[in-house]
């Protein structure tokens, strides 16, 4: 019998009273379903974590008519509620703790805070219709939540605003650096900030970051699910409709964030080596594949080549998908090449910085 055919009859059967939380005037009393849904909602430091089994007593769950699997299987619609909550009061938190006041203050100016926050509202507008329709789930069907996945579903396609924010947050992040150190001001109040309760101690940075690791754990979560799912059931087909969409809106906004961070590679490289004519370059659209240093040995005698790249020290290669550059710092005060290989974006030449370069074809 499927959990959906289970949740149905247990609503006509006295099985579902022995899943039914222990009445308040008993000793054993525990708190209701909606004081847990507000605790974790409520502005506090405390997240509450707690599985969906600790809401009975053991002698309900040995009475009950799940199996394991099926416990399992209502654990992490447990959770992915849970942490839906959770994610629209850190985002909240964001909102009505940083962003709102950083402009009613005159923190940062007013281009400066769109480009640190873009459109975080409309995400967290987003998110708060999809917690409304899984509280109202749960508030329906508690103890036994047939589905979760045909609530997100509906909801997937607003995913695109994902992109937006997620392809900026690079040069957000960024910009909050710059101002802490630039500006007195600016970090002044992202220490008050960060020393309120209610941010549990973590910088304007950590909640900046947590829209891009929700969109990532969506799947992570709807997968555990699925294990615990039968294969030929319609809950089933609900989740691997709804990670196959996520993945694919994950994919467009990482294609798109490398096709902007290629782009901006080869507009800073235009700007550092001036000896070479960019335009055929920065016309099409060429993707990096690879950033970082590269050793280099000295041309042998007689061969006719310029001796731009020594031995005395790594240079850097920026390897793209038809052509590829190695230089190094021309002046000798120049900045060093990473000791390390770092990610595309993490490699783009210093502004202000003149290089000596080699420029060859290639095919990736």
């Amino acid at each position: 019998m499927s959990l959906h055919t289970l949740t149905r009859t247990m609503s006509h059967d006295t099985s579902a009273q022995q899943l039914s939380p222990t009445p308040p005037t008993q000793t054993s009393a525990r708190p209701s379903l909606d004081i847990r849904i507000e605790t974790g909602l409520a502005n506090g430091p405390a997240k509450a974590r707690m599985l969906w089994r600790e809401g009975f007593t053991p002698r309900e769950m040995a009475n009950n008519s799940l199996d394991e699997r099926q416990v399992r299987r209502q654990e992490v619609i447990f959770e992915i509620i849970h942490t839906e909550a959770d994610y629209i009061k850190d985002l909240r938190i964001l909102v009505d703790i940083f962003v709102q006041p950083m402009r009613f203050l005159k923190v940062a100016t007013s281009q400066q805070c769109d480009l640190m926050f873009s459109n975080i509202e409309e995400i967290l507008a987003l998110h708060e219709s999809i917690n409304a329709a899984f509280m109202e789930r749960q508030r329906r069907e508690y103890p036994v939540v047939s589905d979760i996945a045909d609530e997100l579903l509906p909801f997937v396609s607003q995913f695109k605003v994902y992109a937006k924010y997620i392809c900026n947050q690079d040069n957000a992040l960024k910009l909050v650096e710059e101002l802490k150190k630039e500006s007195a001001h600016f970090m002044v109040f992202w220490k008050e900030r960060q020393g309120r309760p209610e941010c549990r101690s973590l910088p304007l940075e950590s909640f900046m970051v947590l829209p891009f690791q929700r969109l990532l754990k969506y799947p992570l979560l709807l997968q555990t699910l699925l294990a615990a799912t039968d294969e030929w059931s319609q809950e089933y087909a609900n989740g691997r409709m709804v990670i196959e969409q996520i993945d694919a809106w994950i994919k467009k906004i990482q294609d798109t964030q490398a096709k902007l961070d290629s782009y901006a590679c080869l507009d800073a490289l235009s700007k550092s080596i001036r000896d070479i004519d960019w335009t055929p370059y920065m016309s099409g659209e060429h993707r990096l594949v690879y950033s970082g240093p590269v050793k280099t040995s000295v041309p042998r005698v007689g061969s006719g080549q310029p001796d731009l790249l020594s031995t005395e020290e790594p240079g850097v290669m920026w390897l793209f998908d038809s052509f590829l550059v190695i230089a190094k710092p021309s002046s000798p005060g120049g900045p060093r090449a990473p000791a390390q290989p770092t990610k595309p974006q993490s490699a783009k030449p210093l502004p202000g910085t003149r290089y000596t370069a080699v420029l060859g074809p290639c095919q990736v």
